[in-house]
């Protein structure tokens, strides 16, 4: 288990995280990462896949094409998806936090009826507290063999 801190005053205290995570609580992790993010559809895609295709065309212009196809997809109703608000990712995030969370000592935040106010302090919490997650799954190995 990780001991991490909470750096945000309206909600102090300590979260243990799990270490490691168990690999349901990845599949939920980044499944709710997914949803949060936009999705381009297959020509959405393959616009991106100029970046390392046509090293000819600048990373401006392709980031250019890139937005006006997905603004013009999303505005006509075709399969480019915008992502998570802002607040609808957070409370998103909220399921796949408390499955890789092994001990809770915040005061102030429940996380089976996370607050919604003060707005500022919520984003700063989540935002931590998805940082540190990511932090443990992300975690690279040491080098080297540990059996030596």
């Amino acid at each position: 288990m990780k001991l991490v801190t909470s750096p945000v005053t309206k909600f102090p205290g300590t979260v243990g995280i799990k270490d490691p995570i168990p690999l349901n609580a990845c599949v939920e992790w980044e499944a709710g990462l997914a949803e949060c993010q936009p999705t381009p559809c297959s020509e959405g895609r393959a616009i991106l896949t100029q970046f390392w295709k046509a090293p000819d065309k600048s990373k401006d212009e392709i980031s250019a094409e890139y937005e006006a196809h997905f603004t013009t997809c999303v505005e006509s109703g075709g399969k480019c998806k915008l992502g998570l608000t802002d607040t609808a990712a957070q409370a998103r995030m909220i399921k796949p936090a408390r499955a890789c969370v092994e001990e809770w000592k915040i005061e102030g935040f429940d996380l089976a009826n996370p607050p919604g106010s003060p707005k500022a302090a919520r984003s700063r919490f989540i935002g931590w507290l998805i940082t540190e997650i990511s932090n443990v799954y992300n975690e690279a190995e040491a080098a080297g063999d540990p059996n030596e």
